[in-house]
């Protein structure tokens, strides 16, 4: 067989082929497919209603609780939506990019500021990443593995699938996080370059470069997306294979859109850091062990013990599924058993045939630089936001496993009483996968009081009642100290959300003031009226206050920010 690339490929084959090394058509005439495939098309559509109805479901009541971490981008939000003011990098919290700000603003406008309205666009982004996974490995069966039409399709269904019905992913879009558009935007990356590479497709590499620069825009690990396109340009320069055109329109679409962000960093280089210097490996006593540790428990992760926190994951639950995760190991050893041979380290001519060296590298490529950003921290190793980037490579990685698996029982299935047994297994493992994550998230996760616990539920109950409260009540929200300049403390952010108090404007309307034990002390208490809602360590100033202001009332939480922690562990 003749790949791309190789030094084997015969004189007069065009370096734009197929998997079978053939010549493909001209761009502009390729159809992906001659004719729609009714069974094929009915498969596509009930994974993919599955893996929506997963990531919609009750979505108005689990996670129950909005942490702060999610209210203080719907804050962001408020903010930019009432000044008219649409950042590219917005520097409270720590600092985030502004891909999550733009997109909470629609539904937010069309829902309000109820808690579950931030989980809404983490779950259609996560229903989209279905579509994205399944392009993704159609892609890559279509590129670099050794089967037909129909089992390309067939590992894109499994991929899908396997997706669809993944508790790491599921977490992820259901959370008011950023992490989870990480794995759609470098799954979009690697399916345009991977088409335009294949068909020197114009319009591809374009894509491929918008989608790497996209990535850029959401979570931290996001920014190590472009090492993969990068690399895989590398890859083609080492086997003489780069279309200087191609690279071109990648990098001149990645520029345009990166540009602004861009710009920003290079002004604002310790925002750009920020986080990193809290969790990052060079701020422990001893770097090179906890970078070791970390390689350690992110690379097995997928496998043996995951993400300890209820907050991501059932507490320890390794990511995949047992028989994904067998398939994703062996569908890894098949990639390294093909580059090696590529590199002549060991004769494996079938793994090489099987899953071509390039494609195999790409692989590993992927897989490898996004674990980089949990191996690069100490925090909460194995963590699930920050592996999040790996999950493209893993599934494709199953997938590839579990379509050899299938394509080698076809072939011994000769007679109908077999198919339709084999029919029945496939029927049943993909059952069995929807029962698991059911079971897992609904049942076993959601049921377990440390899920809840680990949201900070009182502070998301405390400000539905604030929110309840008439506008002619004065309400006070006090804590022990400030946000930084310009902002108030993290802990309230659900308060500020929820009420849509984040504008001085919208304080003033709400009768809500938000201030600190310090401005109480130095300004004056009035004796009036009010109700004071005494948060997290401000509660020690409640004899003090009630002496100073004997008419008001005043409220504390049942536990601070720190006992709910230590709960839910």
């Amino acid at each position: 067989m003749r790949w791309q690339g190789d030094s084997d490929r015969p004189e007069g084959v065009d370096a734009v082929t197929d998997d079978l090394g053939r010549p493909v058509r001209p761009i502009g005439r390729t159809a992906v497919w001659r004719r729609i495939d009714p069974g094929h098309a009915l498969l596509f559509a009930a994974i993919l209603a599955v893996g929506v109805a997963l990531r919609f479901y009750r979505i108005t009541e689990l996670p129950a609780a909005l942490y702060p971490d999610e209210a203080f981008y719907g804050t962001d939000t408020l903010r930019s939506m009432a000044s008219g003011v649409w950042r590219v990098f917005y520097p409270l919290n720590n600092g985030h990019e502004g891909l999550i700000v733009w997109l909470h603003a629609p539904f937010i406008l069309l829902f309000g500021t109820t808690p579950w309205v931030l989980r809404l666009q983490p779950a259609v982004l996560g229903s989209l990443t279905l579509i994205a996974i399944y392009l993704l490995a159609l892609e890559f069966a279509r590129g670099f593995m050794a089967t037909g039409r129909d089992g390309a399709r067939r590992m894109a269904l499994l991929a899908m699938l396997f997706l669809a019905t993944n508790s790491w992913h599921l977490h992820l879009s259901r959370l008011g996080f950023r992490a989870v558009h990480v794995p759609l935007f470098a799954a979009l990356a690697v399916w345009a370059l991977l088409r335009a590479r294949r068909l020197n497709s114009a319009w591809a590499y374009g894509v491929s470069g918008v989608m790497t620069a996209l990535a850029i825009y959401t979570y931290p690990n996001g920014r190590f997306v472009p090492f993969v396109p990068f690399g895989m340009f590398a890859l083609d320069l080492l086997i003489s294979r780069l279309r200087l055109r191609g690279f071109g329109i990648f990098v001149a679409c990645f520029a345009i859109v990166f540009l602004p962000l861009g710009i920003y960093y290079i002004g604002h280089l310790q925002e750009f850091a920020a986080r990193y210097d809290q969790v990052g490996f060079t701020a422990a006593a001893s770097p090179a062990r906890e970078l070791l540790r970390s390689f350690y428990r992110t690379l097995q992760s997928p496998f043996f013990f995951g993400d300890a926190l209820w907050r991501h994951n059932v507490s320890g639950a390794p990511f995949l599924y047992p028989l994904v995760a067998f398939a994703c190991f062996l569908g890894l050893l098949l990639a390294l058993a093909s580059v090696a041979h590529r590199l002549r380290l060991i004769d494996a001519r079938t793994a090489a045939t099987t899953m071509r060296p390039y494609g195999a590298a790409v692989l590993l490529l992927f897989l490898g630089v996004m674990s980089v950003p949990a191996i690069l921290t100490t925090e909460g190793i194995p963590h699930a936001l920050r592996s999040g980037g790996m999950l493209p490579p893993l599934i494709v990685a199953a997938a590839v496993a579990a379509e050899i698996a299938i394509a080698w029982a076809v072939r011994l299935a000769t007679e109908a009483w077999a198919r339709m047994m084999l029919v029945a297994a496939v029927a049943f493992v993909a059952m069995l996968l929807v029962q698991s994550v059911t079971y897992e998230y609904f049942s076993l996760w959601a049921g377990n009081p440390k899920s809840r616990l680990a949201f900070y539920p009182d502070m998301t109950e405390l400000a539905l009642q604030i929110d309840r409260l008439g506008n002619d009540i004065p309400k006070y929200v006090v804590t022990d100290r400030a946000g930084v300049p310009g902002d108030l403390h993290w802990l309230v952010q659900p308060i500020v959300f929820i009420t849509n108090t984040a504008s001085a404007a919208q304080q003033q309307q709400r009768n809500i003031h938000y201030v600190t034990v310090s401005e109480l002390r130095a300004h004056g208490v009035a004796n009036e009226p009010a109700i004071y809602f005494l948060i997290d360590e401000a509660a020690p100033a409640r004899d003090w206050l009630q002496q100073q202001a004997p008419a008001a009332e005043i409220r504390t939480l049942p536990h601070t920010w720190q006992e709910m922690q230590d709960l839910s562990r």
